[in-house]
């Protein structure tokens, strides 16, 4: 059962339903945009402190990092031996991005939906390699479909273009499990 009296549980996680895609609910969750100020730093204190967290939540964080691998690994030091973490991060293949770039243009209009200003944007790979690379074992990388404005007209100029991938185009964002637990997973197939 989650701890509802815990100082890192909010009503956004919850809102936002990404303690929902943790194997089993957290006793201890931490979700680490609610933390205040720099995350590093937050984890850093945690870390000092002897904190212990058995779920993570990373939405609206790694994008905003200039070494995303840091958060992740401080995580780690602060996770139970059974800890799982949620990542959600936006993704660099969806359409209107795409199609901004394709057009010699970046227009943040529709980023803003985002609700942060972004230094990175993630594949579906990149995700599960900084996971990795930060100690934790991928479980499943999911993606978020979103409704790109007049998707098709766009699409249907591309023809078959061998490369395309459309399911990267249609997908928002990427929701990313690991877990603590055992050896990293590089060759987790998804």
């Amino acid at each position: 059962m989650t701890d509802s009296s815990s100082p890192f549980l909010s009503s956004h996680a919850g809102k936002s339903g990404l303690l929902d895609f943790l194997p089993r609910p957290p006793r201890r969750p931490c979700i680490v945009e609610k933390l205040g100020g720099d995350p590093v730093s937050a984890l850093q204190r945690l870390s000092l402190a002897g904190e212990k967290f058995d779920g993570f939540v990373f939405s609206g964080v790694l994008e905003a990092q200039v070494d995303p691998v840091r958060p992740l690994a401080l995580a780690k030091e602060v996770a139970t031996p059974d800890a799982a973490l949620v990542a959600a991060v936006p993704n660099v293949g969806y359409l209107p991005l795409v199609r901004d770039l394709l057009a010699g243009r970046l227009d943040g209009a529709w980023a803003e939906s985002f609700g942060v200003t972004r230094l990175r944007w993630f594949d579906r790979r990149l995700i599960q390699e900084l996971l990795v690379e930060a100690g934790w074992r991928v479980e499943r990388v999911e993606g978020v479909r979103g409704s790109p404005p007049e998707a098709e007209p766009f699409l249907a100029q591309l023809g078959d273009w061998p490369f395309l991938d459309r399911t990267s185009l249609w997908t928002r964002s990427w929701i990313a499990v690991a877990r603590a637990k055992g050896n990293a997973s590089p060759d987790v197939k998804f």
